[in-house]
């Protein structure tokens, strides 16, 4: 919840998702987060609780708010940099980094950021929310600015 609120966050306040148009999102689910509506809700409880215990919790680099994509899967060996991916330089904590949590076989996604395989993986072996979010995004702290 806390890279979905700060992913959502930046886009409101600094960037502009879909410069010139007159909307914040896509409706084509492979460009813009895809809504699965109250049926995810359904299978996953605890998504409420997790907003209301992380409220105000943003992920932030050298004090600046920032860009912080995430993606169902990697094939278990490492995520992909902004840069190799999209041509960003000047996102030093959207590098690469080892993903061998993840048990699936191909890339499911960009690549980029937070691996959603590698990262439910590492709560079972009882990690954080916040040691798993400072390790896909390398160097940022997550502050509570709200």
């Amino acid at each position: 919840m806390v890279a979905a609120r700060t992913y959502a966050l930046y886009y409101i306040l600094i960037d502009d998702k879909f410069p010139g148009a007159p909307y914040d999102l896509s409706d084509d689910p492979a460009v813009s987060q895809k809504y699965l509506g109250y049926g995810l809700e359904k299978r996953s409880p605890n998504i409420a609780s997790a907003i209301d215990e992380t409220k105000g919790e943003l992920v932030m680099y050298d004090n600046n708010l920032v860009k912080t994509p995430y993606f169902n899967s990697t094939d278990g060996t490492v995520t992909k940099s902004a840069q190799e991916v999209w041509g960003w330089l000047h996102t030093p904590y959207l590098i690469s980094v080892p993903d061998t949590l993840c048990t699936a076989t191909a890339f499911n996604g960009h690549g980029v950021g937070v691996s959603g395989c590698g990262a439910t993986e590492a709560a079972k072996l009882g990690k954080t929310y916040k040691e798993i979010l400072k390790y896909y995004y390398t160097g940022v702290e997550i502050e509570k600015v709200y």
